[in-house]
Formats: C-alpha cells, sequence, structure tokens
C-alpha cells in the first residue's frame, strides 16, 4: 500500500510506501524540561497499532526516544533501521524501558561508539550508533546476540571521505564487519563485546526489578 505526496515545485504525486525497508536519522536530543509537547506526543503514539507496545516511559524521558517507537511502524519485517542516539540509552532511568521495547520488536544487532573522537565535537551529548532489525518472532529475537563495539580508529580512517564513489561500498562492507567480528580485542579497528539479547535486551534484573551488575560497557585497551 501507497500513499500520495505532493512536493512543492515538483509536478504530480508521488507514490510514497507505507512501509520502508529502512529508517535512518539522527532524532533531536530534546531534555524532559524543555519539551512543549509531551501531551501531544503520546496522543499520537496511542494512535500506532496495538502490535507495538508502548514502553512504559516516565515523564522524563529524552525526546529521541519517541523516534524510536515511531519509527518502529514504519518498517517491514527484516527492515533495519539505523539512529545516531544519546548513549544516555546505556545508563538513563528511562534507556531500561527503551531497551526492553526495543527488545519486544527488534534484533538489537550492534551498539556502536568510539573510543578515539566525539562525533558531534560541539554538541554536549555523547553518542552511540544504534543498529537494528525488525523482527516479529520472539524466538528469534530472543536468540539474537548484541554487539557492543568501541571504535579505535577514527572514522576519517575507516572510510572514505564524503564523494568518494566507493565511500557506500566501504560503509557496507564495515557494517557487515562490525556484525560478525568476534568478542574481544584481537581487531586493532574495534573492541568487541557480545551480549545474549534475551527477553530484556540484554538487561538482566532482581526480584525487584533493579538492575544487575550486566556490563554493557567497553573497557578501554590494557
Amino acid at each position: 500500500m501507497t500513499t500520495e505526496l505532493q512536493i512543492p515545485g515538483i509536478p504530480g504525486q508521488i507514490a510514497v510506501p507505507k512501509q520502508f525497508d529502512a529508517v535512518i536519522g539522527n532524532p533531536p536530543y530534546i531534555s524532559y524540561r524543555h519539551q512543549t509537547n509531551q501531551k501531544a506526543v503520546l496522543r499520537a503514539m496511542r494512535r500506532l497499532p496495538k502490535t507495538i507496545r508502548l514502553p512504559a516511559f516516565s515523564g522524563k524521558s529524552d525526546e529521541y526516544v519517541w523516534f524510536l517507537v515511531h519509527a518502529t511502524h514504519f518498517l517491514k519485517e527484516g527492515g533495519r533501521l539505523g539512529f545516531v542516539v544519546s548513549a544516555a540509552i546505556l545508563f538513563s532511568d528511562y534507556g531500561i524501558p527503551l531497551i526492553r521495547f526495543l527488545a519486544a520488536h527488534y534484533r538489537i544487532r550492534a551498539v556502536i561508539d568510539s573510543a578515539v573522537e566525539r562525533w558531534f565535537v560541539e554538541a554536549d551529548t555523547n553518542t552511540v550508533l544504534l543498529l537494528i532489525e525488525r523482527e516479529t518472532q520472539e524466538a528469534k529475537r530472543e536468540a539474537n546476540e548484541i554487539r557492543f563495539v568501541r571504535l579505535r580508529r577514527p572514522l576519517a580512517q575507516l572510510l572514505p571521505a564524503p564523494g568518494d564513489n566507493r565511500r557506500r561500498g566501504v560503509i557496507e562492507d564495515f557494517v557487515d564487519e562490525v556484525l560478525s567480528t568476534p568478542a574481544g580485542n584481537a581487531d586493532p579497528r574495534m573492541l568487541v563485546k557480545v551480549v545474549p539479547q534475551g527477553s530484556d535486551g540484554g538487561l538482566e534484573f532482581s526480584e525487584e526489578n533493579e538492575v544487575q551488575k550486566t556490563d554493557i560497557t567497553l573497557d578501554e585497551d590494557e
């Protein structure tokens, strides 16, 4: 199914699919203190299909979390999502329900950061790259292994410059390598840890729902 889109200056209408093979983005990181549209966002989220189970976010969630939830509606089965998100996903209170939401709808393939550079030098927020794949089969989600990857080389050394005709192919090959490199630090380009996804996205909870000492960060070189 498609919907029609009219773009000013372009004659005719463009057919836009209802679902996509991939969604990419760098959604805004806006603290709850500066959000003015929370009620409108929640109303929009309630219109999503019932198959998308909304996370139990507190009122202190960052704005970008809703982009992840909303994008789920647009991905085909097996479709990939690549977002640059705040590193707070790994340690904030709202990160726990968000990761559990991802575990209920996706195979979480990789969470990537850098040990040698900030990707947005002028921003106050540290970021990670999140790579996930839409998956409706519970058994396949729980059997997935999450790869926590810390790059040991600047992106400029790993990828051709923008405008280089080789860039797309090199990026695709590098992603394949990230998703297949064994755990450890043998690869000079990256450190890798592998965590079973299970039912909670790699999180382990006690009976009181306290987060256990699950190490989802990456150690520096020894």
